[in-house]
């Protein structure tokens, strides 16, 4: 099997372990912009509960500046700050539980990684979430949301069905909907983001809560397309 990860909430812990850092970041760097916020403390909270049911950071910052009414030419400023500044050295970033072990364990199939964000950033939280690159036979960090393109070139560059190929990506409209589309095998990952998801159930086939499921649903999948279903 071809086995493509999305990287944020599916390997690593983005939501819990960054994501309320880069908010209190951003919200630190629009005040020192000229951002007029009453309580930094009371803004924070507020960002870090709208961040919960948004589908992404970027919405939790836009509809923190539509409810509290802020002057919405720092909005940029916050949005830079969240995806395009470096993390620092010293920031710790955890892996979900099992992800090395599952990746270790996955080595006889050829695993790919497709991950939207900043190529330098994203490399950088594997490093800091200890996950090696050489795992993957192929990494793709891309600028769309729609990974639909990348899943469709992999499977003409290699030359495979897409029934042979599974996604596995906590958020079903950019992770899993193209995938399904192209005729692949999709496993939403339940945490973070995936957590914030509800409808568009017909483009999953699996749901996880545990990476260490995957391996069943791998196993699970291999043994269909050896009786050819």
């Amino acid at each position: 099997m071809w086995i493509i990860f999305d990287l944020d909430d599916t390997l690593i812990d983005t939501t819990g372990s960054l994501t309320p850092f880069r908010l209190e970041q951003a919200l630190k760097k629009m005040i020192d912009s000229g951002l007029a916020v009453n309580d930094f403390t009371r803004a924070r909270f507020q960002l870090w509960a709208l961040n919960k049911k948004a589908l992404s950071t970027e919405e939790a910052l836009r509809i923190f500046f539509s409810l509290g009414e802020y002057d919405k030419s720092f909005l940029e400023v916050g949005i830079k700050e969240i995806y395009e500044v470096e993390l620092p050295e010293k920031f710790p970033l955890e892996s979900l539980p099992g992800a090395g072990n599952l990746l270790q364990e996955l080595k006889d199939h050829t695993l790919i990684l497709v991950t939207k964000g900043h190529e330098a950033i994203q490399y950088k939280k594997l490093e800091k979430a200890g996950i090696e690159p050489r795992l993957f036979s192929k990494i793709i960090v891309s600028d769309l949301k729609d990974k639909g393109p990348h899943y469709q070139k992999i499977c003409n560059e290699m030359n495979i069905p897409p029934s042979q190929l599974v996604v596995i990506g906590d958020r079903i409209g950019s992770d899993l909907v193209p995938a399904k589309k192209l005729g692949a095998w999709t496993v939403q990952m339940k945490w973070g983001r995936g957590l914030c998801f509800e409808g568009l159930e017909d483009y999953v086939d699996f749901k996880i809560s545990k990476l260490e499921e995957i391996k069943r649903i791998i196993d699970h999948l291999g043994a269909l397309n050896s009786v050819g279903i």
